[in-house]
């Protein structure tokens, strides 16, 4: 009986513990997916800066080669 009752206890603690590494792991998943996203919006808004950028130095460059002809 004695070993059963810690057979027992030893299978809810293994249990509580895989729980908390499963929670852990889904914190992490969740937090790696939200830092992904982030980091996919910084690279949509420095993308859009470039072409902004892009743009407005083509333009200038049209209007100087314009003033040459």
């Amino acid at each position: 009986m004695n070993m059963n009752q810690e057979i027992r206890a030893e299978i809810r603690t293994l249990r509580k513990t895989e729980r908390q590494i499963n929670r852990q792991g889904r914190d992490a998943r969740k937090q790696a997916l939200k830092q992904i996203k982030a980091g996919q919006n910084l690279f949509r808004r420095a993308e859009k800066n470039c072409g902004r950028e892009l743009d407005r130095i083509t333009k200038r460059l049209a209007v100087l080669q314009g003033r040459l002809s």
